[in-house]
């Protein structure tokens, strides 16, 4: 995404992520103030975001709906547009996936935790739409 808008359509874009955290992921979705810490911060660079660039990916699993509110209410403050992109598999795959991965991996543990946890988009909520679903087999 982030090459197609800047090269092909000539857009200003900037990706905001928890990937960027010198904590493990384990530590980090199995540590309550830790995740919500994060949830602000990222909130807050997306904020700080909005006058600077076209598109504003925000690459973190926001998978409590309240999170996904929060970033709705701040894009319609200022009158910006958003979009959920949800990516689903099975947890058997995802888990197989996540084995196959270097040091960003997640234990087995927090992966079950996080599925437990996960509240689903739901188009009934205005700020779960649109929402773009793409299911990996």
């Amino acid at each position: 995404l982030e090459f197609y808008y800047t090269s092909i359509k000539s857009k200003r874009v900037v990706i905001i992520s928890d990937n960027d955290s010198t904590i493990t992921r384990d530590e980090f979705y199995n540590n309550s103030s830790l995740e919500i810490t994060s949830r602000n911060t990222i909130k807050n660079m997306a904020i700080q975001s909005f006058s600077v660039y076209d598109i504003i990916i925000i690459d973190t699993m926001a998978y409590i709906k309240s999170f996904r509110y929060e970033i709705y209410c701040a894009c319609k403050a200022q009158r910006q547009k958003h979009l959920i992109l949800h990516v689903s598999t099975d947890i058997e795959k995802c888990i197989v996936m996540n084995s196959n991965k270097d040091s960003t991996r997640y234990s087995e543990t927090t992966i079950r935790s996080i599925v437990d946890r996960f509240e689903y988009p739901n188009l009934n909520d205005r700020w779960d739409f649109p929402l773009l679903s793409v299911d990996i087999y």
